[in-house]
Order: C-alpha cells, then structure tokens, then sequence
C-alpha cells in the first residue's frame, strides 16, 4: 500500500496542476516538472525514483490526506482522478496506440535532458502526442477552468502534456496493484500510507486513560497474535510488483 499511494500522489499532484494551468494559466514549477520528469523515467528502481523521491511527492500526499479526511475543497479534481483511471484501463488495451505513445515519449527523451523535461518544445511535443493518441480514447478527460486561458493554444497544449504524466502514474497505480475498489475498501489503509509518508501519527484516537481513571485493558493473548497476523498481512499486501512488470511507463517491453 505504500509504494501504492506514491503512485496515486503522483496522478493527484500532476491532475492539480491540470487544475491550475486550466484556471490561471501557470503552473508551479516544481511540481510541474516532478510531473514532467516521471514520463521520461522509463526505467526506475522504485515508484518513489521516479518522481525523484518521496518529498517530491509531498504536495499530492497532502491532497490525499484532506481528501481521504473528507476535507477536499477542491470538487473536480476527483472526478479528474476518476476519469484518468478509467482512460488508463483503455489505454493500456490498445498496443498499437501504446507503442506510439512510447516512441513519442522516446523522441522527445533526448531534447527534454539537454532542455529540461518543461522546455516549452518538449511540452508542446508532449502536449500533440497526447492530441493524437489519448485524447481519442473513450471516456474523454474534460478539463474546466478559465475560457481565456483554455483558449491559448501553449496552455492546452501544457495541460494535455500533464494529462500525459497523469496517465504515467495511473498506470504505474495499477502496476503497484491499484484498483477503484481501494476508494470504496481501503480508504483506512489508504490514509495511514499517506501519513505514514507525510510523518503523521496513525495512533489510535482513544485516550490513554478510561473515564473512571483506570488504564486501558491490554490486549489478551489471542487478540495480540491476531493483530500481528494482520498486520503481517498488510505489510504483504503492501509491496509493490515493480520485479514482475517493468516499470515501464506503458507497460510495454523495449
């Protein structure tokens, strides 16, 4: 689940900023190119290499976190979220369009290291071959925000290419073992991964002490066995299968 919700920061952070740009017209760079930089990291080692660490990742955490808390302020962006997801599932059905997404991403490889991932040239590029490719697929990702900013082509052109890194992340959710029910089952799980990263304590919210004074009873026996079984079970459930499908961003071998 840790690896998990690394991935789903990843979508998250990249999508608020598909939000921004839509509203205002600019985005925050380092965020921007967290985003950016993923579709270009093919091969990693980690889900947490990819987007270049786990602080990297700080912002859409914390977008989990308020929204896990049911404190989201913020009503499109998981409809976003949603709509990204299930375009992954199409996407990744179509291998013909995959391997052009691929190539694509690998023509543009060499100008974003010598340019930089968020070089205007690369984003444009980034930004048509999502035009050409994703843009249609079934369901269809629609963006809102402000009409004088949606109407410059280089700003829909920068939100189609973060929509592209979105899509990077939906699918390396999925590798980690992702799925839509995690929303509906493990939304408890969900957020203790999510603090666990942010450095917030999961403690229990019962107070230390009873009303009348007394300590707390202490597990028995058999309850504390089956704690640890469980326990032992999530930590199992939690490693991602990063060894058995390359973390290649479309899930296609070289």
């Amino acid at each position: 689940m840790s690896t998990r919700v690394l991935a789903l920061a990843g979508l998250v952070q990249a999508l608020a900023q598909v939000r921004r740009v839509a509203d205002t017209g600019q985005a925050n760079a380092a965020i921007l190119g967290t985003a950016m930089d993923s579709v270009f990291r093919i091969d990693s080692p980690s889900p947490a290499a990819i987007y270049g660490g786990i602080e990297a990742v700080r912002p859409g955490l914390t977008l989990l976190r308020d929204y896990f808390s049911n404190q989201q302020r913020d009503e499109q962006l998981p409809r976003l979220v949603l709509a990204v997801l299930q375009l992954e599932r199409r996407f990744v059905r179509d291998d013909d369009m995959a391997q052009r997404v691929q190539a694509g991403i690998r023509a543009q490889a060499g100008n974003a290291e010598r340019s930089g991932s968020t070089h205007p040239d690369v984003m444009t590029a980034l930004g048509s071959l999502y035009a050409e490719t994703l843009s249609h697929l079934r369901p269809r990702v629609l963006v809102q925000g402000n009409p004088h900013y949606l109407g410059q082509a280089t700003v829909v052109a920068e939100v189609r290419a973060i929509l592209l890194a979105a899509v990077r992340s939906a699918v390396l959710w999925r590798q980690c073992g992702g799925s839509l029910w995690d929303f509906l089952l493990r939304r408890r799980e969900l957020l203790a991964a999510v603090k666990d990263h942010l450095g917030l304590s999961n403690a229990p919210p019962w107070p230390a002490r009873q009303a009348d004074g007394g300590n707390a009873p202490p597990l028995c026996p058999q309850a504390q066995h089956t704690a640890a079984i469980n326990a032992s079970a999530s930590i199992q459930r939690s490693v991602c299968s990063t060894r058995s499908v390359p973390l290649c961003v479309f899930m296609l071998s070289p």
